[in-house]
């Protein structure tokens, strides 16, 4: 069970490295601020505040576990495909040398 919690203070944030969370989610309030500060300034001036929607970016942190589980590498992809493998090449490899030697 993972639990993610809203916004990343710094608060927020050492409680996360505490163990208490094991992610954060939360949007960047300056630059909130600076966009709607700039549209209240345009619309100071006069100038009719644009139809689009305005949309920050998304800031997330997660907490990865400092004790990972052992890695195991299987590295046998094909298992006994291989069997067919060698059958295909054999029979590839006797048909070139049967045309092979009927050209001849």
């Amino acid at each position: 069970l993972d639990l993610v919690v809203a916004d990343t203070l710094p608060v927020q944030l050492n409680l996360m490295n505490m163990g208490y969370v094991d992610g954060l989610v939360g949007q960047l309030a300056f630059e909130m601020g600076a966009m709607s500060v700039s549209t209240l300034f345009n619309a100071q001036n006069g100038e009719d505040p644009p139809e689009e929607i305005f949309g920050t970016a998304f800031l997330e942190v997660l907490r990865f576990p400092i004790v990972l589980p052992p890695l195991t590498i299987d590295k046998n992809y094909i298992g006994n495909l291989a069997i067919l493998g060698y059958i295909l090449f054999a029979i590839i490899a006797l048909g070139s040398l049967v045309s092979l030697g009927w050209t001849y």
